[in-house]
């Protein structure tokens, strides 16, 4: 059974440049546990002000996703402007300028995500990988490796996420919101996007990692 998390959950933005064609050039050999640390400064451009408060990784109890391939962000947006914003999408930032798109269901975090060459692979070099790339993705497209859970436990998940993950819309000048958002945990990421609108201009802002 798949579950869906509602419309309105900051995973409206659509998975752009993810093809389900395989993850190329992963190995036995590849790294049983997190390779990276991913940790973010506060960003602000006059309009919004973001923070990342808490990042969590596999084997974190808090850690939602049922697969270990994604990172989970409570991210916290601020109107510092003196109109209202509309928060409409965002994702994370490789290094060659790619934009991947978090989650946008429960259901997506119960499997690996799904970076295909599209993503990894920029003139004939790998430009990212996931961190915990798990054997039996090795030659198969993601979506393939769909681990089977319990009917229960999908349901906690969705539950979490359906409370706890952020969720698109307005937020009035002084006021903030916040919540969970997922993104892939992938090598070569530079840091976060946010995109909103602001007086009928959609804008953005970079959330650099640090």
């Amino acid at each position: 059974m798949k579950y869906m998390v509602p419309a309105s959950v900051f995973g409206l933005m659509l998975l752009s440049g993810c093809a389900s064609t395989g993850i190329p050039s992963l190995t036995e050999s590849a790294p049983k546990t997190a390779s990276e640390h991913f940790a973010y400064a506060p960003a602000s451009n006059g309009h919004v002000r973001v923070e990342v408060d808490n990042v969590v990784m596999k084997g974190d109890p808090d850690f939602i996703p049922t697969d270990p391939n994604w990172v989970q962000l409570r991210v916290r947006i601020t109107n510092v402007g003196s109109r209202t914003i509309t928060v409409s999408g965002g994702g994370e930032q490789l290094a060659n300028g790619t934009v991947v798109r978090n989650a946008q269901t429960g259901n997506d975090i119960v499997k690996p995500p799904s970076v295909g060459k599209q993503l990894l692979m920029s003139s004939g070099g790998i430009i990212g990988a996931l961190v915990f790339p798990p054997a039996l993705l090795l030659g198969v497209a993601a979506d393939v490796a769909l681990p089977i859970y319990s009917a229960g436990k999908l349901e906690r998940v969705v539950k979490r996420v359906n409370t706890e993950a952020l969720r698109v819309g307005p937020v009035a000048p002084g006021t903030s919101v916040s919540g969970l958002i997922f993104v892939p945990a992938v090598t070569g990421q530079t840091g976060l996007v946010l995109f909103y609108e602001e007086n009928g201009k959609t804008q953005s802002v970079s959330i650099p990692r640090t």
